[in-house]
């Protein structure tokens, strides 16, 4: 075991009967949700007729695995199973697995579930392990750490001071349920809960390469994701960051068409400014502009249209990245004229959302120093008006007061997110354009209905068209 795996196990083994909740505040890669899972296994097996004399005769107990989702819950099994094959003596005790449980002969079932207070009533949880419980953000809904916390743990009372819960986590802000629940832990107010903050180099030694990597990228997550320690809400965007990307030499150019360029659309009507922000392929701000609504009037969405079927001119437009929220006409409109539209919803969703990876990667460019900017005054506003708020499980960009601006900041981490997520997925690259024509299929081919199929896919083209029919599936298609 690693250092900080030992310190938990002798954890356990020194005061298993006296503690019912440990809550394990930690760095990534430290090795817990492995350590985790022997606990799992060793309760399982070894101190199963413990367990089994707490119940009825015939009654199973159970040790429930709980993440974020039931793919993650299954990594802990997966360790279980592997510590199960790994010994004749505990590989005779699997009477049957699936891909979310394992029964054993000792009475036990050790299941993966994800995080919903639904899917875990009515079990009698002799052991709850809840891995990265701060990230149980669901507000105060079913999958919130409070709804689970409030499921799963009487069941605990059952097994007397045998019941344990371990809650393991790397942390968000120092706000919310898992905040709370650690304070209440590490307060020695309860005899039977405690504390443990493992950071992952004390964890995992042999990371530290690695570490100072990722804090040179991004030092909020650093302090977040390898320190184990709580980001403060509402931190201002690093400004400092911003101004050294800013290349006072450097003017955007007015029109290329051969450069390829990203462009994202921060959308609103009458309360909020709209925002439009561009990006080429060699991480250059190209455009940046914002439009304002007239007092006690609306933005006219037309003349953005207007201003977006321009750009395509002069420049390769690759994708017009857009939050569906509030324009859906004149995204409507823009598809209608053909324009390259991609939804990215700034919405929270697990590990904050699409706009959380965003924002880490505008960050990480700006720290590397990636990103080359214009002198931007409204620009440069906007970002400096932008807070970090990681409460729905990653740094999102936010208002401190709901009358500050910060579309310019929003818009530009978005065309930044989606840049390097194009990049990643091999679908932007410097080659030679190719030039194509709209035209109605009337005057390419003529109504016969072999002719009107869809093309099938070629594996060897990246576009996936090719040159065969598919007789199944009668209908217009796109030509080669």
């Amino acid at each position: 075991m690693q250092p900080g795996q030992a310190r938990l196990v002798s954890l356990i083994d020194s005061d298993f009967e006296r503690l019912r909740t440990v809550v394990i505040r930690k760095g990534r890669r430290s090795g817990m949700t492995a350590c985790a899972a022997l606990i799992a296994a060793w309760c399982g097996t070894v101190l199963a007729p413990r367990f089994r004399s707490r119940l009825l005769p015939g009654e199973e107990f159970a040790i429930t695995l709980v993440a974020t989702s039931r793919e993650q819950a299954g990594v802990a099994l997966g360790f279980i199973k592997r510590f199960l094959a790994a010994s004749p003596i505990l590989a005779e005790q699997v009477l049957a697995e699936t891909t979310d449980s394992i029964t054993l002969a000792g009475g036990c079932v050790i299941e993966a579930i994800p995080c919903s207070a639904r899917s875990s009533r009515g079990r009698a949880n002799g052991i709850v392990i809840l891995d990265e419980a701060a990230h149980f953000v669901d507000s105060t809904g079913n999958q919130s750490l409070p709804a689970v916390l409030d499921a799963l743990m009487p069941p605990l009372a059952q097994f007397g001071p045998l019941g344990l819960l371990l809650a393991i986590s790397t942390p968000l802000d120092a706000s919310g349920p898992f905040y709370e629940f650690e304070q209440q832990a590490a307060s020695g107010q309860f005899d039977d809960m405690v504390a443990l903050h493992l950071p992952t180099l004390e964890a995992m030694p042999h990371l530290a390469v690695e570490a100072e990597r990722e804090r040179a990228r991004n030092p909020r997550r650093f302090e977040r994701e390898w320190l184990g320690e709580y980001s403060s809400g509402e931190e201002t965007f690093p400004l400092h960051a911003y101004d050294a990307c800013v290349d006072p030499d450097y003017q955007p150019p007015a029109a290329d068409p051969d450069r390829l360029a990203v462009f994202a659309l921060d959308g609103a009507v009458s309360r909020d400014t709209m925002a439009l922000v561009g990006v080429d392929l060699d991480w250059n701000l190209i455009y940046a502009r914002a439009w304002h609504p007239p007092k006690g009037g609306t933005i006219d969405h037309r003349e953005v249209l207007s201003q977006i079927v321009e750009l395509t001119h002069r420049f390769n437009v690759v994708v017009i990245a857009y939050d569906p929220s509030q324009i859906h006409g004149l995204v409507l409109d823009a598809l209608q004229v053909g324009l390259p539209m991609l939804s990215v919803s700034q919405a929270a969703g697990r590990a904050g959302g699409t706009m959380a990876r965003h924002a880490s990667a505008l960050v990480e460019a700006m720290y590397e120093r990636r990103l080359r900017l214009f002198a931007s005054p409204e620009l440069r506003q906007h970002v400096s008006r932008s807070r970090f708020s990681a409460r729905t499980g990653g740094d999102r960009l936010v208002k401190l007061r709901s009358a500050d601006k910060i579309d310019l900041a929003v818009a530009l981490a978005m065309a930044v997110g989606v840049r390097q997520d194009l990049e990643r997925e091999g679908l932007m690259h410097a080659g030679p354009t190719v030039d194509y024509e709209v035209v109605s299929i009337h005057d390419v081919v003529d109504f016969e209905p072999t002719q009107l199929n869809w093309y099938e896919p070629d594996p060897e083209t990246s576009l996936g068209f090719g040159s065969s029919w598919n007789d199944d599936h009668i209908g217009s298609g796109y030509l080669d």
